[in-house]
């Protein structure tokens, strides 16, 4: 779960039937607070298509994703309040990116990345260039 700068909003993948992820929201009261029940992101979700590994940047503003949409594992990026469409960041490695983490400052996106199935996955660090 990835939470926004209050603590009262947390952003999640669940598994959903036809065997894709999907992510949803939840929110509470106050910290400690019971959550409500999750629902979908509105704008986000494609049918037929995975979106998973959600991080909120700093100030909870954008949405980073990783999404098979365009068809490969990539990142993406959505404004919050969320709804806008989906801009697609990279692609950053040659076979695929997962795992968004943004430093504070959204100047480095980290991510992981398959170097080759003898090597398994690499984490990565890249100068991030931010769709407006």
């Amino acid at each position: 779960m990835t939470l926004d700068p209050t603590g009262l909003t947390g952003n999640f993948a669940v598994f959903t039937p036809g065997n894709v992820w999907q992510i949803h929201q939840s929110s509470r009261g106050s910290v400690g607070g019971a959550w409500t029940t999750p629902s979908p992101l509105p704008g986000i979700f494609l049918a037929g298509k995975t979106d998973e590994q959600p991080f909120l940047n700093a100030n909870g503003k954008r949405l980073y994703f990783m999404s098979n949409r365009n068809g490969a594992h990539r990142i993406f990026v959505t404004t919050n309040p969320l709804g806008s469409t989906p801009a697609l960041v990279g692609p950053l490695h040659p076979s695929e990116d997962r795992f968004p983490l943004l430093s504070p400052d959204e100047l480095t996106l980290y991510s992981a990345s398959y170097t080759g199935a003898a090597t398994g996955m690499r984490i990565f660090s890249d100068q991030a260039t931010i769709p407006s």
